[in-house]
């Protein structure tokens, strides 16, 4: 029996037969899991007592008895628009590793500069005066393909520029007439969490001035009261999280019958938080002919499903890179090999040295952050903290301090590893490295954003992190990034003894 089930053990997933890790790796899902933005979790906000009921309130509308207003949503005019040069798209398109799947038509091409986009001129100037210099290579694809009233899949890395990708055209689309005189929402954008909420709300409030479209966030952790004030304002457009959305749905404070423009943005991350019950009862609500546009940073057969079961048409599938995750080859990743004791002065050297850079430092609990927190300001560096038992209000004067420059230090737990856009973040620290390699690409994307560079280091400790190091090693390789041959070999050795300590306790054990 032992050799058998030696020899199909599977080293590279060897922690998951040890039932301590099962368990720590159970309650790190539980604790990055956002219950404020579950409705039924909730019961000083909610009247529900338990899932099931939850699952009963809403129920899925009937719209072939309706007879259903007509909306525009072709707003591409080839025949205005200045031909890019032939060339230089399929350049464009073979550099960027841009990938077009399109069941039903040819698909506009992308433009190259802001220009020659096939945005109104009032928003081109907009978005250049924001310093957008030029597209990304997920807006300069997606922007037409969407303008030419197409459901769509973006698949992209974090930080790529996805929020123009769907707001700009958002904004084209509800500035029809018709959709003006409505006293409902026309736009949706679902989000997982409360953070992502309040980044693409501040994006909607800035380029919205182009056609006075007034837009709100609702999202649970929050003051129910103010956001159902702001419903009652009538916003076009409406930043939400799913379970705070079906609260408002439910109560009768938001109507989505109106919705003709829907985006599901880090789809991925809201079918990871297990949101995709919401999602379908939100999607039950909204009118089936809508236009449809889903974001996320990888493609799972979950993710596949939901798309093709509510597009009415098969959407144009944009692919920015590999279909596994992707790294964004804008940020210069370092490693450092550091035992656990070291970790604080050295982390200490790397701020005196980048002094002058805005930092994002990464650890493994809470209780790590505040310890940081404190020793730092105790050498008179000044810095926040930020984590799950941080109130939203808390939360909120962290970020704006972070966002303004106040503070240039902000350290955080995985709560801040997605959702946070922050422009002039230079460097990305991991003093504890995550236990898996999605949370490792999504905090490193907090820098690099939209074209800019970025740094991360990242703290290895051969003691704890072993398995996520292979896998980053793995991960560079398929991005044709070569690690440093010491980290390589530290690699390669320390998981060859892990494996042989691996057989000998399955050995011992059977």
């Amino acid at each position: 029996m032992s050799s058998i089930f030696k020899q199909n053990a599977n080293y590279e997933d060897a922690r998951e037969f040890n039932p301590q890790y099962n368990y720590q790796r159970k309650q790190q899902q539980r604790s990055s899991f956002n219950y404020e933005d579950q409705p039924y979790f909730n019961n000083q906000q909610q009247n529900f007592n338990n899932k099931q009921q939850f699952e009963q309130e809403l129920n899925p509308l009937d719209f072939s008895k309706e007879v259903l207003p007509q909306f525009e949503r072709i707003f591409y005019n080839k025949d205005l628009l200045q031909q890019e040069d032939f060339q230089q798209v399929e350049n464009h398109l073979k550099e960027n590793q841009i990938k077009i799947i399109s069941a039903t038509n040819i698909p506009p091409p992308p433009f190259l500069s802001w220009k020659n986009s096939p945005l109104c001129d009032q928003l081109k100037s907009l978005v250049q005066s924001q310093g957008f210099e030029k597209p990304t290579s997920i807006q300069s694809q997606c922007i037409p393909i969407i303008l030419n009233g197409s459901d769509l899949i973006g698949i992209a890395q974090t930080g790529s520029g996805k929020t123009l990708s769907y707001l700009l055209p958002m904004l084209i689309h509800i500035n029809q007439k018709e959709k003006r005189e409505r006293k409902n929402p026309v736009g949706l954008i679902l989000v997982p969490t409360r953070e992502l909420a309040n980044q693409v709300q501040l994006e909607c409030a800035k380029f919205g001035k182009a056609y006075k479209a007034y837009s709100t966030a609702i999202y649970g952790g929050a003051s129910r009261s103010v956001q159902e004030q702001h419903l009652q304002k009538k916003p076009e457009i409406v930043v939400a999280t799913p379970g705070r959305l079906i609260d408002f749905v439910q109560s009768k404070a938001v109507d989505l019958r109106t919705i003709t423009y829907l985006v599901l943005d880090e789809a991925d991350r809201m079918l990871d938080m297990g949101f995709e019950p919401q999602i379908r009862k939100i999607l039950g609500q909204i009118r089936p002919d809508k236009q449809m546009i889903m974001f996320s940073a990888t493609w799972p057969k979950e993710i596949k499903n939901l798309a093709y079961e509510f597009c009415q048409e098969k959407p144009v599938h944009v692919q920015i890179g590999e279909n596994d995750l992707n790294v964004n080859t804008d940020i210069q990743q370092q490693f450092e090999l550091i035992d656990q004791n070291q970790k604080l002065q050295r982390l200490q050297e790397i701020i005196q040295e980048k002094a002058d850079n805005k930092t994002l430092i990464f650890t493994s609990t809470k209780r790590s952050c505040d310890f940081l927190e404190m020793t730092l300001k105790s050498q008179k560096i000044s810095c926040l903290s930020l984590h799950g038992d941080k109130s939203q209000s808390q939360r909120d004067y962290i970020m704006y301090k972070f966002r303004s420059g106040q503070v240039q230090i902000l350290l955080a737990t995985d709560v801040a590893s997605r959702g946070l856009d922050v422009k002039d973040v230079k460097l990305v620290i991991n003093y504890d490295l995550p236990q898996n390699i999605e949370d490792y690409v999504h905090r490193i994307g907090r820098t690099g954003r939209a074209g800019a560079q970025g740094q991360s280091i990242s703290f290895f400790d051969k003691q704890n992190d072993m398995m996520i190091g292979k896998k980053i090693i793995q991960l560079l390789k398929q991005h044709h990034i070569q690690p440093s041959s010491e980290f390589e070999q530290i690699i390669k050795q320390g998981y060859q003894f892990f494996k042989y300590i691996y057989q000998f306790y399955l050995i011992q054990i059977n």
